[in-house]
């Protein structure tokens, strides 16, 4: 062969090799690389695959003629793992190698320069850093060579199916491990036992021959399993909801007020009851439109009550005009025949249709369980009286001894926000809210900083009403009407009843018998609002309109004195009865002749209760004799001739000796003092004196027979 240019242009111009005139500047002879000698040709294609620099990905510099499937085919794509997707694009960059060598050199020729290249190492870097990656083997080095027959192989696997039939074949999948069904039913049956305890309890159900797993076995295996077959059983249905595929709602092409979404929430935060004043949790009940996330009324009450969701529509209306659709949950604040009924239903007269989420679904409500948490969660945790799951359970505690503690000593703690605060707070709440960026909204540029940002609610509702949106305005006098509870009542000769009254009005006459609706105002029971059937107001009648007295108010008013005073008389003798048991006498007195000596009686009472003896120095001085000798006398139980009076007395027997000797004092005409006046004139209304008095004159009358 010769060893210069020179000398093997004059060899091929000899041995008539194809050639063709040299277009390019300085002319000259150009020969076809078929015409070369066979050793020439296979040292070319050498050289080639050393020096000639590679693209890192060859699949793509396949010409489409040459290779018309090349293209990647979706489907079996999107299965195979990344490892398959760099063997079969190794593959695909040696094969555009090999079709671009056959075009001189015959494709026999090309595949055996490409084995020999591999073997001997003389490949180029990057075409050598291919060859590993192109065998998918696990060997170390992937397998540095390859063969005429794998290549050949590829080529026949590129014609038939493309890119997609380079794909190595993945390993099938390991066996399931024989102790995988039972581990997973314990797992299911039991949803609040641990791992580590199933694990423990399992060889008790393996049959023979079956050995346990160890616990990273298992954990192993139950991770490896879809979270929806795994938890399949071990929870609920609405928990396996948040592991199934979901749709995502759009509000593109809604306008303002087409519609609203609604909501109560729980406020976590205590507040000072508007009736009792005591710590409660109210309730707060919120409409967000959905085009603009705009919270458009809102309202709060003791509970998720019928009327506080009224209250709430209602602002929603008066300020932004009747929703064309509500979407809502089933709570009976929501659902009930106030906002359902075909005729007297405040969403049927309002024109507004409701529509309702499937129950225990709450992420169908995403957009008002978002708000709600966005409007209400930063206000209530911004109070000291915050009780919800971020509350640290000590502070809840401390905070609540002190407002209990603040409440009995003062009456109120600053600590607890008043009703009237509360409302203050949550309104700045809901404008807070309607001016922060929402991310559901476009991004805009911001005329003050420059940057963009999301729209606020504000910024959109009013990018609406610029763009032409006009809110259905209602009536005053209308809206009013509107938002009375309205009720289908029969009347009965001018008047109809609801459960707190009876209302009569004349007009009502003529419709006896007749349904009529009956509205009424939830402030305000003295009067109700009645209209016929098709909606034309009769009157307003007025409670107890025909109710007249039975009798004249001063004959009344005699019968009401009389009453009073029989109750007195009444309640005087039972305190004597009282007082009488009490002081254990009593008023019948028992007289019976002395059986030792027939011409004297014998005087008896039920006797004296026991009392503690007192000495009769011990009895209060300043008694006459006279009066310490009835003392004596009145403590007589039984009273026979020549028997001595016994020496002990009450505190009772010594009060009325007392009232005695000043009465005496006063009928004898000697001085008395002006506390004692007073005393005895007390003394003399109780009925302790009225009883000794009369049992005193019942024994003079005994002893003067």
């Amino acid at each position: 062969m010769p060893h210069d240019e020179s000398g093997m242009r004059r060899r091929l111009m000899r041995e008539g090799a194809p050639r063709r005139r040299r277009e390019a500047s300085g002319g000259g002879w150009e020969f076809a690389a078929s015409g070369l000698p066979a050793e020439a040709r296979d040292e070319l294609a050498r050289r080639e695959l050393a020096t000639q620099p590679q693209p890192e990905n060859q699949a793509t510099a396949v010409e489409p003629e040459k290779l018309p499937e090349v293209a990647p085919t979706p489907t079996p794509a999107v299965k195979a793992a990344d490892w398959q997707r760099r063997a079969a694009d190794a593959r695909a960059a040696l094969l555009a190698e090999v079709d671009r060598l056959a075009e001189v050199h015959g494709s026999d020729r090309a595949i055996r320069a490409l084995v020999s290249a591999a073997a001997d190492g003389s490949l180029g870097e990057q075409l050598a850093r291919l060859v590993p990656m192109a065998n998918a083997r696990s060997a170390e080095g992937g397998g540095r060579t390859l063969s005429e027959r794998t290549v050949k192989r590829w080529r026949a696997q590129a014609r038939e199916a493309g890119w997609v039939g380079l794909l190595p074949k993945a390993p099938p999948p390991a066996p399931e491990p024989a102790w995988a069904s039972y581990l997973l039913s314990i797992y299911r049956e039991r949803p609040h036992s641990t791992v580590s305890e199933i694990v423990r309890d399992l060889p008790s159900r393996l049959p023979e021959g079956v050995s346990a797993p160890t616990y990273s076995q298992a954990r192993t295996y139950l991770a490896s399993l879809p979270p929806q077959v795994r938890e399949k059983g071990r929870i609920g249905p609405s928990a396996m909801l948040a592991l199934q595929g979901h749709k995502r709602r759009s509000s593109a092409g809604l306008w303002p007020m087409d519609l609203c979404t609604g909501d109560g929430h729980a406020y976590k935060a205590k507040v000072q009851h508007p009736v009792t004043g005591n710590p409660f949790k109210a309730e707060l009940v919120s409409f967000v439109d959905v085009a603009t996330r705009y919270c458009v009324g809102w309202s709060a009450g003791l509970a998720e009550s019928t009327w506080v969701v009224m209250d709430a529509f209602r602002h929603s209306v008066e300020r932004w005009g009747v929703m064309a659709m509500t979407y809502t949950d089933h709570g009976a604040g929501f659902e009930n025949w106030f906002f359902d009924d075909e005729v007297v239903g405040l969403f049927s007269r309002c024109g507004t249709k409701p529509e309702r989420s499937i129950g225990g679904r709450a992420q169908a409500r995403g957009k008002i369980e978002r708000a709600q948490a966005t409007i209400w969660g930063p206000a209530e945790r911004s109070l000291p009286t915050y009780v919800g799951r971020r509350a640290d359970r000590d502070i809840v505690k401390r905070v609540e001894q002190r407002v209990e503690r603040d409440i009995k000593t003062r009456g109120a703690s600053r600590l607890l926000l008043s009703w009237q605060e509360a409302l203050d707070h949550w309104r700045a709440a809901v404008d807070a809210y309607n001016n922060r960026p929402h991310s559901a909204l476009k991004r805009i540029r911001d005329a003050e900083t420059g940057r963009t940002r999301h729209q606020t609610p504000t910024e959109a509702m009013r990018e609406a009403i610029e763009n032409g949106w006009r809110p259905s305005d209602l009536p005053a006098d209308l809206v009013e009407d509107l938002f009375r509870p309205y009720e289908i009542r029969r009347t009965v000769r001018g008047e109809v009843r609801l459960p707190w009254g009876r209302y009569y009005d004349h007009a009502l006459v003529p419709y006896t018998g007749q349904s009529v609706r009956v509205g009424y105002s939830i402030h305000d029971g003295d009067r109700v609002w009645v209209r016929d059937g098709a909606g034309r107001l009769i009157c307003v009648a007025q409670r107890d309109a025909n109710v007249i007295p039975d009798m004249p108010e001063s004959k009344i008013q005699h019968a009401r004195d009389q009453r009073a005073q029989r109750r007195s008389a009444l309640l005087e003798q039972r305190l004597e009865d009282i007082e009488v048991e009490r002081l254990g006498v009593s008023r019948v007195i028992d007289v019976t002749p002395a059986p030792a000596e027939p011409g004297m009686p014998k005087i008896t009472s039920i006797p004296q209760p026991a009392a503690p003896v007192r000495k009769p120095q011990e009895v209060a001085s300043g008694l006459s004799a006279a009066a310490a000798e009835w003392q004596r006398s009145a403590q007589v139980v039984e009273i026979r001739p020549g028997a001595s009076a016994p020496a002990a007395a009450t505190e009772a027997e010594v009060r009325y000796a007392r009232a005695r000797e000043i009465e005496r004092r006063v009928d004898a005409g000697e001085s008395v003092t002006e506390s004692e006046v007073t005393w005895l004139a007390k003394y003399q209304t109780r009925p302790e004196y009225r009883v000794r008095r009369d049992l005193e004159e019942q024994r003079a009358a005994i002893l003067a027979r």
